[in-house]
């Protein structure tokens, strides 16, 4: 903060001051030029290096899980996965997802274990379908004691 003026002699003063102050950075950065320059600050080395160093911190991660697990945020992430701006990001990544070879292979190949499992549980419906059958004509050679 900028330091305080000397006419703020009295604690009354300087709390006004500091009051006029915030309202005075509040207005100024909805302007462009504070805007501007909120965005430059924010951006030097130093200050990315610290924002990231801070987020890393055990205190951080706890307090931004704690806060993802309440009503609230979770309304607010559901809110913005469904934009439709959002909702169309998704569908073009996952085409052009869709449109690497990684997952061409990956497709050929899940295809490719359907159709086997397919074969596979067409295989043994057949096999007990003949085994059925098989008990069946075996139950009709047999001379039960009506045949006789």
């Amino acid at each position: 903060m900028s330091q305080i003026p000397k006419y703020c002699d009295t604690p009354e003063k300087v709390e006004a001051w500091k009051a006029k102050r915030r309202a005075y950075k509040k207005v100024y950065y909805q302007t462009p030029k504070g805007k501007a320059y909120e965005k430059a600050r924010k951006q030097t080395p130093e200050s990315k290096a610290y924002q990231k160093a801070r987020k890393q911190t055990p205190e951080y991660k706890a307090r931004i899980k704690a806060y993802q697990q309440t009503p609230k945020a979770k309304a607010l992430a559901k809110a913005r996965r469904q934009t439709p701006k959002a909702k169309a990001r998704v569908k073009a990544a996952d085409k052009a997802y869709h449109q690497t070879p990684e997952y061409k292979a990956y497709d050929k190949d899940r295809k490719q274990t359907l159709r086997n499992e397919q074969s596979t549980a067409d295989a043994f419906r057949m096999m007990q379908a003949a085994s059925e059958l098989a008990k069946a004509l075996s139950n009709l050679s047999e001379p039960t004691p009506q045949n006789k």
